[in-house]
């Protein structure tokens, strides 16, 4: 699952990158969808069925200064 969560959000990056104007297509080659450092396995997780998204809802990407982050 993770992988598939960083593949569509990388995704979601490069399309933005590239309608903005500013992607770099050699860039592609140094990441990943399947970095998993930004997950904490520990603790619990509870997932709330009735709150299910779709492609066309997922969270906005972060912003840092104007950036994408």
């Amino acid at each position: 699952m993770i992988s598939v969560w960083n593949t569509v959000y990388l995704a979601k990056a490069t399309e933005l990158r590239k309608n903005k104007g500013d992607f770099k297509e050699e860039l592609l080659n140094h990441i990943s969808p399947l970095g998993w450092e930004h997950i904490n396995f520990l603790g619990e997780y509870k997932f709330d069925m009735k709150q299910t998204t779709t492609l066309k809802t997922l969270r906005p990407l972060k912003y840092t200064n104007g950036e994408l982050v």
